[in-house]
């Protein structure tokens, strides 16, 4: 899934799509301008890649990875990235759609559907219907 990064608006609460070339301090510490192709990244299973560099968003049960409900984009969820695994303020923010919050979810494992106890609570719900179903076919004959 490929995804832009988003820069804040100072003093808003809102994000911005970054346009054009841009200047950051890279992981040396030397200012460096980077292009708007640059500004994407590709979110995988448990890591995320930009620049050719792979960012781990999950390590066992840490998440290197933050909603954050205080910054709006174009009715997107809002997420903060941290860079290389670790939770210094370091990273980037990603607007998603409902439907991409839905896959960036599934690929951190933090989906609903994949908890044990909601498994067995979609089961057990399609029992009771069918045993629901049932009963009002063989109360009819």
């Amino acid at each position: 899934m490929k995804v832009q990064i988003l820069k804040p608006i100072v003093n808003s609460g809102k994000l911005a799509p970054i346009s054009g070339e841009f200047t950051a301090y890279n992981e040396n510490g030397e200012l460096t301008a980077y292009r708007i192709s640059e500004n994407y990244i590709d979110i995988l299973k448990y890591r995320y890649i930009h620049k050719n560099v792979s960012h781990p968003l999950r390590s066992g049960k840490d998440r290197y990875f933050k909603r954050v409900h205080c910054l709006e984009f174009e009715n997107k969820i809002v997420y903060f990235l941290g860079r290389f695994g670790s939770d210094k303020p370091i990273g980037c923010h990603i607007g998603l759609t409902w439907f991409e919050n839905q896959r960036f979810l599934w690929k951190m494992g933090d989906h609903w559907l994949l908890q044990e106890k909601n498994i067995r609570y979609l089961i057990n719900l399609g029992f009771l219907i069918l045993g629901i179903y049932i009963s009002f076919r063989t109360s009819k004959s």
